[in-house]
This record gives structure tokens, sequence and C-alpha cells, in this order.
């Protein structure tokens, strides 16, 4: 079978997120700048989504029904294309061969159509050869090292993951502030508390699967228990700290339906909906890529606003105090990258010689 081509409205809005994410990584501002600038911006964007999101949805809903009715005629195609019979065999016993015309046409249109197919399976196979390449360059561009070093870099990821999210935290609440009511400390130690357990909580098993190839299926599992285990953190944090967490009028409204009464009480939530918001959270990123050490860059912008979009729409979906759990997966995404070890590049081409 034919590779399928692919889709040119999906390839180029790729092309334009892979254009705007190396602009971020190669432009000449600090990591502390680039984090103000995300944070606000992301704050605008969400904030706004009232007028926007619509837009975005009916976009989305007419890109499936094209991507539907494009694969449904490129299948049709495919099955329409008459078979090429190959000459049949010559007869035994015969001391010549039949004789089989070919015409120079069909001879150029064969030849076209194998020119097209090698490009198509060059082309999956450097894409295949991409997504392959973050699993497994572990295998030769990582030292092997011993436990004692592990521990070490772990414990130190955790201490600066730490002063990571004590900084971010800060910077989100006071940026919240201008947006709503004044910010209260008891609201800043949750967050940070929160922030830096998640972390941690993140840190230990990709310490663990470094350099491994491991199934994403099992991976997101853990998480996802990990991300149980966070949410009650979060409720007994919030009951001692007895936090408030109002909903920001700002942002756009939950959703009318009414969830269980064990999910919020007074429309502060409970441990089912700290449950299911952060389980939610974890087993849907892929966190393990934010803390690899063979990740693109030390800090990406893209994983940071995949992790704040993720948190707005499950939060959304189990109507949980928005901007809180944006601003905690904002905060665990930075501090993970920033207090993570990384290797550049150049380095891991000098490893990888020296293996």
């Amino acid at each position: 079978d034919e590779p399928a081509e692919e889709e040119p409205i999906g390839k180029a809005l790729r092309q334009v997120v892979r254009r705007l994410a190396d602009a971020y990584n190669e432009s000449k501002l600090n990591t502390p700048t680039k984090l103000v600038l995300l944070v606000v911006g992301l704050f605008a964007l969400l904030s706004t989504s009232g007028a926007w999101l619509p837009l975005v949805v009916i976009l989305a809903t007419a890109y499936g029904c094209y991507w539907l009715v494009r694969e449904i005629v490129l299948t049709v195609h495919r099955q329409r294309r008459p078979i090429r019979v190959p000459p049949p065999p010559p007869v035994r016993g015969s001391d010549q061969p039949t004789a089989v015309h070919v015409q120079p046409a069909d001879l150029r249109r064969e030849a076209e159509d194998a020119r097209r197919g090698a490009d198509r399976v060059h082309a999956v196979a450097v894409a295949a050869h991409r997504r392959r390449r973050w699993h497994e360059a572990g295998e030769y561009a990582l030292p092997v090292k011993p436990p004692r070093q592990k521990l070490a870099e772990l414990l130190g990821s955790m201490v600066g993951g730490a002063l990571v999210a004590m900084t971010m935290c800060l910077v989100m609440v006071i940026l919240n502030s201008f947006r709503s009511t004044e910010p209260r400390p008891e609201q800043y130690a949750w967050l940070l508390l929160v922030s830096t357990a998640g972390a941690w909580a993140i840190m230990v098993p990709s310490k663990i699967w470094e350099a491994r190839q491991g199934d994403a299926m099992v991976r997101r599992f853990v998480l996802m228990v990990i991300g149980l285990g966070l949410g009650v953190i979060a409720f007994f944090s919030a009951a001692y700290l007895e936090v408030d967490l109002p909903y920001d009028p700002k942002f756009s409204q939950p959703h009318s339906y009414q969830l269980p009464p064990s999910f919020y009480s007074g429309g502060q939530p409970l441990l089912m909906a700290y449950l299911a918001c952060f389980g939610s959270l974890f087993v849907l990123i892929r966190w393990w890529r934010q803390a690899d050490p063979l990740r693109t860059t030390r800090m990406s912008l893209g994983a940071m606003i995949i992790s704040v979009v993720l948190a707005w729409f499950v939060a959304a979906m189990w109507v949980f105090p928005q901007p809180w759990l944006m601003m905690a997966a904002g905060a665990i995404s930075a501090s993970v990258q920033l207090a993570s070890p990384w290797i550049h590049p150049k380095l891991r081409q000098s490893n990888g010689r020296m293996r």
C-alpha cells in the first residue's frame, strides 16, 4: 500500500508552529523575560476566550468535515485504481520467451508513479525517524550514570524546581491580582505547595525513565496515579490553609451542567473535583518529555503553552475555578523544564561519538 499524502492544511499549520517555536528559541531574550511574556500572553489569550473560542470551534469543525471527506475521496480513488496484471509466464517447453509489448507512455507513467511512491516512502520514513529519535536518542547520546550520580542530579533538580516554582507562583499571583481581587498569602502558599509537589512528582519517575524506551500508555497510567495523589495533596492543603479559590468572572463561565454533590460545596471544590482535575491533567500531558535531558531546548515555549491550555480545558470540563489549575500547570511545566538536566545538542553529538 502506498503511504497517504500529508494533509496540506495540517502540514502548513505545523510549519507555522515550528517556525514560531524556532523564533522563540533563537531569540536573544533571557529566560525570565521569556517566561514573563509567556505568562502575560497566556492570561490575555485565555481570559478573552469568550471572543475567539466560538470561531475556533467553527473552524475546527469545518476542518474535521474537510478531513473526513478528503479521506473518503482518497480511499475511493485508491480502490478504483486499475490493478496492473503482470504478463503471463512463458509456456513450459517453449524455447522463445513471450513477447510483451509495452507502450512508451506506459513506461513513463510507471516511472513517474514509482518516483512519487519513493518520495512518499522517504517522507514517511523521515517522519518516523523524527518520532523515534526522541525515544531512541538516549541509548547512544546519554552517558551511563551510576545510581549515586542520578540521585544527586535528582536532588539538585528538586531544589532548583522548588526555587523556580516559588518565583513563577509569585509572578502569576501578582499578574492575577490585576484582573481580580487582591491576592491572599494562603492562596500563594497553596499554589506554591501544589506546584512544587507536582514538579517533584514528575522529576522522580522521569529520572527512572531516563535513557529508556517505554510504553507511552504505561507512563500515562503512572502519571495519572501520580496526578490522583497530587489531587489529594491539593485538597488537604487547601483545607488546612483554609484557601478560598474564587472563580475569576473575566474567564469564560463554566458549563451549565451540574456535577454530583460530591464534587463541590458552596462553589468550592471537594476531594472528587481535585482528583478528577489533577488526574485528567497528568494523564493528558507527556510530562516525562519536559524532563528529558535530550529535549530540544531547556525551556520549550510549546510545551508550556500546551500544558496551560490543557489545564484550561480540564478546568472547564470539571468546572474547576479558573485560573488556578492553569497557574499550577504553568508553574509545574516551568519548574520541571528549567530545573531538569539538559544536554546541549553539540554535547550530545560528542557523547555519541565517544560511545
